[in-house]
């Protein structure tokens, strides 16, 4: 049981740090998206 819940914190971990991870990519892409947009006007 133990090792159950230690594997359980790893993977909400994991978790956490794809949203963090994606959070950055989609801040990254919108930035981008508004030079983009910038460019073509």
């Amino acid at each position: 049981m133990h090792v159950l819940s230690r594997n359980m914190q790893e993977v909400r971990l994991s978790k956490q740090n794809l949203m963090n991870k994606r959070n950055v990519v989609g801040r990254a892409i919108d930035r981008c998206g508004l030079i983009i947009g910038v460019e073509m006007y």
